[in-house]
């Protein structure tokens, strides 16, 4: 399920449709970890994913304090440009396709 906490992807949205992985909208990650509010909603995400064993993957993280948070509240996927920039070709592994 994509951008939980924007439009209709509600937190309920995401307790009746229970999905395989739910990628938490970037407004909740932006400074969260300096936002109490955002803290109350990403640990009430959280909770909810866990009661049917779904996972969360926060996207636009961009800042190393963000991402220490989210850690240590229990996120385990992430996606944003302190990790890198979007390319329109993938960096070379080594890995020859034919």
């Amino acid at each position: 399920m994509d951008d939980v906490g924007s439009g209709y992807a509600t937190l309920d949205a995401v307790s009746l449709l229970q999905p395989d992985y739910v990628k938490m909208d970037r407004q909740w990650v932006d400074n969260c970890d300096s936002d109490a509010n955002r803290q109350r909603y990403i640990d009430d995400l959280l909770e909810r994913v866990s009661r049917f064993n779904g996972v969360v993957l926060a996207e636009g993280v961009q800042r190393e304090e963000e991402w220490t948070y989210l850690r240590k509240a229990g996120v385990p996927l992430f996606q944003g440009y302190l990790f890198g920039r979007a390319a329109p070709v993938p960096a070379a592994s080594g890995v020859r396709v034919r």
